[in-house]
């Protein structure tokens, strides 16, 4: 359910876009989920981590162990336990 709205996937993806375009981390991480699932956009990995790595290099906490995780399981990358432990350890000294 949308709140105050009708629910739709197309349509937030839409802003998350408009935001990810002026390179706000945050959007660029949730759009990359978006991406992930196929979730109001065709499913591609290959964006979702390009988008990971836009928000990550941006310091965006969620997006750092996103990214990990997505080496962790060789999701979309090659699968790197030390990739995967070297982005985790950053966004463990981001503090959140």
């Amino acid at each position: 359910d949308g709140l105050g709205c009708e629910q739709s996937h197309e349509r937030a993806v839409e802003w998350w876009a408009k935001a990810a375009e002026q390179g706000y981390a945050p959007a660029q991480n949730v759009l990359s989920q978006a991406y992930q699932g196929g979730r109001g956009v065709p499913q591609s990995l290959e964006r979702a981590i390009e988008l990971l790595k836009l928000s990550a290099a941006q310091g965006d906490t969620f997006a750092l162990m996103n990214l990990a995780r997505c080496y962790e399981g060789g999701y979309g990358v090659d699968q790197s336990f030390a990739e995967a432990r070297r982005i985790f350890e950053l966004a463990v000294e981001k503090g959140e």
